[in-house]
């Protein structure tokens, strides 16, 4: 696992894949959000934020996706996030009606899925 229950893990040549283990949470948040903008200036245009293993989300979670989807889309680039239907996040994201704007999926991450 990497620092603060975010996992960099590259699935295929067209995008980098950020995994959230654990809590996505105020702390968490601010560490994905330093993690997309460091893939981000390293070069990559389409990014996926996998919430597979994500066990909660909070309001400060939430926030940190949609500043993450803000970002990416300022650089003119790509953002999914994956969450499986039913799932805690998936059911607070929507819940939220910002499902859109970050790009939701259930799919797992593969080639060409982005």
């Amino acid at each position: 696992m990497g620092v603060d229950g975010i996992r960099r893990a590259e699935y295929d040549e067209e995008a980098v894949t950020l995994e959230v283990e654990g809590e996505l949470d105020m702390v968490t948040g601010e560490t994905l959000t330093k993690a997309v903008r460091g893939v981000l200036e390293q070069g990559a245009a389409k990014v996926r934020i996998d919430l597979t293993p994500t066990t909660f989300v909070d309001s400060a979670g939430l926030a940190a996706l949609v500043r993450a989807a803000n970002e990416v889309r300022e650089r003119r680039g790509e953002l999914q996030v994956m969450s499986p239907k039913g799932s805690e996040a998936r059911v607070f994201i929507e819940l939220s009606g910002t499902g859109s704007v970050l790009g939701l999926a259930d799919d797992p991450p593969g080639p060409s899925r982005i």
